[in-house]
């Protein structure tokens, strides 16, 4: 499993210095630009799962615009069961679990499931549009360059997914890419939507 840290990599031309960035160490590369290098396979214990304490609990309440303008709240989604992904641009990981996140929206999207992909960037927005432009993306990005949502679920690292039921509980924290186009996937969605319980993926 591979996740990227919190912060994008920071260009530094004409120094090789590495730093901790995250839960991963930031090393310059002789082109003048930090390469996130993420140890994969540690023991769990090692691993800071800081948003696995929410599961069970109610949902952090937010409010963030989407790329159209409009706004979009959390509680006003009730009822409806959430896929809550947290990502980047500049995330590999987060690149190579978009096309199944896409699959799996065009299969649920309706009244009862909603996708919701909070974009941590902080530069500039159009790099948020042409990466929906060039994945064909439908669901809803919302743009979270102060990382409220980073913050408030306890976020550690880049893509990191919640799912949350009807009744605003989390009950799923999932670390790392993940196939969502997966027969696993959709039974456990559709177990969730139909029954409302999550037997996991």
């Amino acid at each position: 499993m591979i996740v990227m840290p919190l912060r994008s990599p920071t260009p530094r031309v004409g120094s090789r210095r590495s730093e901790q960035c995250g839960s991963a160490a930031c090393v310059d590369a002789s082109a003048g630009r930090d390469v996130c290098l993420v140890v994969v396979q540690q023991r769990a214990s090692q691993l800071d799962h800081r948003g696995d304490a929410l599961v069970g609990g109610p949902a952090p309440e937010f409010s963030l615009t989407d790329m159209s303008g409009n706004a979009v709240r959390l509680a006003n989604l009730k009822g409806r069961v959430v896929f809550l992904n947290v990502w980047a641009t500049w995330c590999e990981p987060c690149r190579e679990e978009m096309p199944s996140m896409q699959s799996l929206y065009e299969r649920l999207h309706g009244a009862d499931f909603e996708m919701l992909a909070v974009n941590a960037d902080q530069g500039d927005r159009a790099v948020i549009e042409r990466f929906v432009k060039e994945f064909g993306i439908t669901f809803r990005v919302l743009p979270d360059p102060d990382l409220q949502i980073a913050d408030r679920y306890r976020v550690t690292g880049y893509p990191e997914t919640f799912v949350i039921d009807r009744n605003g509980r989390i009950v799923a924290h999932e670390i790392g890419p993940r196939d969502w186009d997966s027969r696993e996937s959709h039974a456990a969605f559709r177990r969730l939507i139909d029954s409302g319980e999550w037997t996991g993926l």
